[in-house]
């Protein structure tokens, strides 16, 4: 697939950062954010965020289960699709894991489950994850991760009802398409 770059996820990323302390954040963007490096480190943060595209299950010819998009490194053995398998064979351990890319909760095929990309998550050492049931708006995406991080709630579910609500009741983003996909699922 030929995946064009999001306009606006270095801000979102940049925006969400600014609730953590430097020193300890870790931020990949662009040709960083590639899956020999993201495969290579050690991931074990108290939260950890991918905001890029994703695939389900045979979306793409590429690939025949759901995956996220990173980038590529030329001369590399890696695709870029970091595929449900691929996230099952390393630890991905942290508290909340956002999902900030389309459709990273669709059931799979049968429609009994979630994800493949979310039980592999789960499975990997992530305790919580903050996903999408479709496709969504990168911009409304950016208002509702900086809001769940700028929120003062300590519960995950009670953050993301009071990002949903605040778009909700915005002039841009009202529409349910914006603020309904999201979704908390933890263990």
């Amino acid at each position: 697939g030929n995946f064009e770059q999001l306009p606006n996820t270095e801000d979102e990323i940049y925006k969400i950062s600014n609730y953590f302390n430097q020193d300890n954040s870790q931020i990949l963007i662009g040709e960083m954010a590639n899956e020999k490096i993201v495969k290579e480190r050690e991931i074990d943060s108290e939260y950890l965020m991918f905001a890029t595209h994703a695939v389900t299950a045979k979306e793409i010819s590429e690939v025949n289960e759901p995956a996220i998009i990173l980038s590529i490194v030329p001369n590399s053995l890696e695709d870029g699709y970091l595929t449900s398998t691929e996230i099952l064979n390393k630890k991905f351990t942290s508290d909340l894991l956002i999902l900030s890319a389309c459709s990273t909760a669709t059931p799979d095929l049968s429609g009994k489950y979630f994800s493949g990309l979310m039980r592999s998550f789960l499975y990997s050492g992530s305790r919580n994850l903050l996903s999408t049931l479709w496709s969504i708006e990168t911009f409304s995406a950016e208002e509702l991760t900086t809001n769940f991080f700028a929120s003062n709630y300590s519960q995950y579910s009670e953050r993301l009802k009071e990002s949903q609500i605040s778009l909700l009741e915005s002039e841009d983003y009202s529409h349910p398409f914006f603020w309904s996909p999201y979704i908390i699922v933890g263990v």
